[in-house]
């Protein structure tokens, strides 16, 4: 986890599929995904974080991606505030 960033729990297949209404199908046809994606996250157990970035994105925020998902090389790094402008003043001096 980077210090500073909260991280929710990740998205579960089955909230996504009660946001569309309880079905596979019709969650598989909003996110423009075919019905064997949708019926594999259920035998995975969890919504792959990109499909989480998606789902965020399409349900205006109101379902989460979880940042714990993601692979520690392709997380957001928080950078340190200051971290940068005193670099930038130490290379001047």
């Amino acid at each position: 986890p980077v210090p500073g960033l909260a991280y929710p729990s990740p998205v579960t297949p089955s909230q996504v599929v009660k946001f569309y209404g309880g079905s596979q199908r019709r969650t598989a046809a909003a996110l423009g995904l075919s019905f064997q994606a949708v019926s594999a996250w259920f035998a995975r157990g969890y919504v792959p974080w990109p499909r989480q970035l998606d789902v965020q994105f399409v349900t205006g925020g109101r379902l989460k991606a979880s940042l714990d998902d993601i692979p520690a090389d392709r997380r957001p790094q928080r950078i340190t505030p200051g971290a940068g402008a005193s670099r930038v003043a130490a290379r001047r001096q």
